[in-house]
Parts: structure tokens; sequence; C-alpha cells
């Protein structure tokens, strides 16, 4: 490493310690002091500062990465924050990736345009400061990040009822089973739960998506509240942290034993957010947010959620989104977009995107299904691209 590639990584090192990680940390204690005076214009300036500061450690600069599958190409665009994830989302089978080097972000729009000539589409990974769309036949943008939240000032009758049928037998499994739960704040249990819960899990559950939290940013969740500890007998099992926010249980990481994984199989993450709801009930909390999301409805994490009867909302702490846009689409492409069920964000709700191709009509789309389905996952209805003309349909 040369000394001008030392001087700009020692220079990026500083912005982050002491101007991106500080607005971090203090943004979620903005967010949650709703009856503050000054606390809306606090958070914009938090959230502006922060994301001017990731922008700085990038240079002002994106990577342009061209990914290959077996049946469609894709360009990629952004800082890499989501890379892992969206080449998830984007492609059945790893694709061959292509770095076209790096470009200021001001060209964006000029090199979105190219690329879209030739039939491509592009996809951004861009901070939520830049309010840049394009206007072509398919354009939309995702949030990076989304929230799940559960009304639990309900009984609990009316909860369960809510649950879908799968989900309400995976309890009845759960609760066989006699799982028992705690609350601490024992610095000894965070500990354990970080190095034998959460980080093997993650690792293992996700693999190179896995989006990992220090230990000091877990101690700083803990010190807000404490740790749900989920045990059968004396063994934990399983565990998540959390904290009250206002009216709102607010849910973090959380993890299983390295040593029994096996009792997922047997209902224990189950049986962690039922009694995560059960402790927030007690304390005579509303909500029970469960937690980010990614911004797709066939993602298995945002499937486990929804089926509890959730509600989406946008993670007001979120940084980064997404910017889709093509002027065409091979069908396979369309056809495998539309499985995933991505989700839009338009005037701070959320849609099922639905992609049409040239043919397409009215008369070829089950809208009563997909619209029954975008509400079942807790979303505002349907926003369906065509190239003749772009609608939303709301339940």
């Amino acid at each position: 490493m040369g000394m001008k590639s030392v001087v700009l990584h020692q220079w990026h090192s500083w912005i982050y310690q002491y101007w991106v990680s500080p607005l971090q940390v203090c943004i979620p204690s903005l967010v949650s002091h709703t009856a503050y005076p000054q606390r809306d214009i606090m958070l914009r300036s938090a959230l502006w500062g922060a994301s001017i500061g990731r922008m700085a450690i990038t240079d002002f600069r994106v990577h342009i990465r061209r990914l290959q599958g077996e049946d469609w190409s894709v360009v990629y665009l952004g800082a890499d924050f989501s890379f892992e994830e969206i080449q998830h989302i984007l492609f059945p089978n790893k694709p061959q990736i292509q770095s076209l080097g790096r470009v200021f972000l001001w060209r964006i729009p000029a090199l979105v345009r190219q690329f879209a000539q030739q039939g491509l589409l592009t996809i951004c990974e861009l901070d939520k400061l830049i309010t840049w769309q394009p206007k072509m036949t398919y354009s939309f943008v995702t949030p990076a990040w989304l929230q799940q939240v559960l009304d639990v000032a309900r009984p609990v009758d009316a909860i369960e009822a809510d649950m879908s049928q799968n989900m309400r037998r995976n309890l009845r499994k759960a609760r066989k089973n006699e799982f028992s739960y705690i609350f601490t704040q024992n610095p000894a249990d965070i500990r354990m739960f970080y190095y034998q819960m959460y980080l093997p899990y993650q690792k293992e559950r996700y693999g190179a998506r896995a989006v990992l939290s220090s230990y000091e940013e877990i101690c700083r969740t803990f010190a807000q509240g404490g740790l749900i500890l989920v045990k059968r007998g004396e063994q934990p099992i399983c565990g998540m942290m959390c904290h009250a926010v206002g009216d709102t249980c607010k849910s973090g990481p959380m993890g299983v034993h390295v040593d029994h994984f096996d009792q997922v199989g047997q209902g224990c993450n189950v049986a962690l957010w039922w009694f995560m709801g059960d402790w927030a009930r007690q304390q005579n909390l509303r909500y029970f947010d469960f937690g980010s999301s990614r911004p797709y409805t066939a993602d298995g994490v945002f499937h486990f959620k929804r089926q509890w009867g959730t509600r989406v909302k946008a993670q007001p702490d979120a940084l980064s989104k997404w910017v889709f846009g093509a002027e065409r689409l091979p069908e396979s492409l369309r056809q495998h977009l539309n499985t995933q069920g991505l989700i839009a964000e338009i005037d701070n709700q959320h849609y099922q995107v639905i992609l049409l191709g040239p043919n397409d009509s009215s008369t070829t789309i089950e809208y009563d299904s997909k619209l029954q389905h975008a509400l079942n996952c807790g979303l505002s209805g349907l926003w369906i691209a065509h190239p003749a003309r772009n609608m939303r349909l709301r339940g």
C-alpha cells in the first residue's frame, strides 16, 4: 500500500470514527424522543450528516459492477453496503462479476441512461439524501431496510387470530416443548449471547450476506434495555436484545446457541418472538417492532415476521436505498423479479412491485390474489409497472 493510500485510509477511518459513528449512535435516541420539541430538526440533521460522512468515506464515488448470470445481466452502481444481498435477490445462482471501475456520484444519471439503452437493468445503491430517480419504463425505489411492527395491546386471542395458520401451528409446537424465558441485564449474559449465540448463528444463517454488529455496538444496545433469554430447563437456547422506546418494544440482534441449532426445528425461535411480545405487554407497551427486514416478500426473514400479522413501516434511521431503472427487461428477468416481491416505498407507504411486459394487460394478471397477498404481507397494496402506464392498487 503506497503512502497516498495509507493517508487516505487513515482519513477515511478518522471520518468514520469522529463523524459518522457518533451520528449513527445518536440517531436511534433521536428517533425514540418523539415528544422532544426540536427532535425532527435534529434527526434530519443527524441523518444528513451521517449520509454526507458516508459519501465522504467513499470519496463521493461508487463502484460499477456488471453481474452476468445464466440468463440475464444487470449493472450495479454503489458503495457495496448491500452488494451481497442484491446479488442474492437478482440471481438464483452466483453470477460472474466484472468490475467497471469507479465514478463520481454526479455521473450516475448519464451512466444509467447509457446502460438502459443497452437493454440492461441498473440497481443504484444510494444514500437516502440523494433524491434522484430515473424516468424510465421500469423505475422504482426500495428501502435497503424496513420495519415490521405488531400491535400487541390487543387481547392475545386477537393477536393469534391474525397470525397465519402455519405460525399458529408452530406456536403450538413451541408450547409443547416447554420453553421458558427470563429478561436479564447481567453483563455476563450479553457476552455469552454475543460469542455463543449471535455471531455463530448469524454466520451460519446468512454466510457472506450477514451484517454483523461489533461487540461494542451490541453492548450499547444492551445498555438501553436487556436480553430476552429463552431456556429449556436451565439450558440457554436462544436470545434477543430488546428495549422500550416510547410505546414500542424494539427488538435487537438475536441468535441461537451454537450447541443448539437443532432447537430451531423444535420452535425455539417462535418461542423467542412470542416471549418478546409477552414481555412488551407486561411493560404496558402497545407495539412490538420485529426489527429490520430486507425489502422483498420472498425473503425468509420477512416471511417469518409477516406470518405474525405485522405491518410494514419505514425505518426512520435507514441511510440507504436501492434505485431500479430499465427501459426494457428480458422476460426471464422480469418474471424472476416478480417472484421476489420487491417492495417499493412511495409517499412513505409500501407496495409490492409487479412488472408487466409490453403485451400484458389487466386481464392477464390476477390482481385480486396478488393484492390480497400484498395486504397479508402488511403492505398498502400493489405498484404495477407497465410500458404504457404505472398504477397503484390499494386494499
